[in-house]
């Protein structure tokens, strides 16, 4: 299951809808523009396919993926999957029978496992590649952070 992020709705923006597009060129879309050199319509179909593939958060076998923070299950934060940060944004309770919850987004050096009160566990797993150079994968069997650099 892929999810969808902020730089690939960035993307969707630009490139579907007009929009954004100064701020996607500031945030990785110029590296991404480069790769499609001479190919408009690829990157156009490539923001086709993420818009009606990209699912904005994921649950399996009592697991919730999303991209940022835990989606807000009133509705009345639309945006806690693809912007919140620990600290800045709430973090909603999860659907009956799940109890992990598995995020990136916010860059910090190390993986981290937070406990919390009503039992649930959520994992940051987002430590920065792109400035530390560390990539951290989460395996959900035993619950091992790996790094790879």
């Amino acid at each position: 299951m892929a999810l969808l992020g902020n730089h690939d709705l960035f993307m969707v923006e630009a490139v579907l809808r007009g929009q954004s597009r100064e701020l996607w060129i500031m945030n990785g879309g110029s590296t991404t523009l480069a790769g499609y050199e001479g190919e408009p319509d690829a990157l156009e179909a490539d923001a086709r396919w993420m818009i009606a593939s990209l699912k904005p958060w994921h649950v399996q076998d009592g697991t919730m993926f999303s991209h940022a923070m835990r989606p807000d299950p009133t509705g009345q934060d639309d945006d806690a999957h693809l912007w919140g940060r620990p600290g800045n944004t709430p973090v909603y309770p999860l659907p009956e029978g799940v109890t992990v919850s598995v995020h990136g987004h916010t860059p910090q050096q190390q993986p981290k496992r937070v406990g919390l009160q009503d039992g649930t566990a959520l994992w940051l797993i987002d430590t920065g590649a792109v400035f530390w150079g560390t990539l951290t994968a989460l395996d959900c069997e035993t619950w091992t952070p790996h790094a790879i650099t």
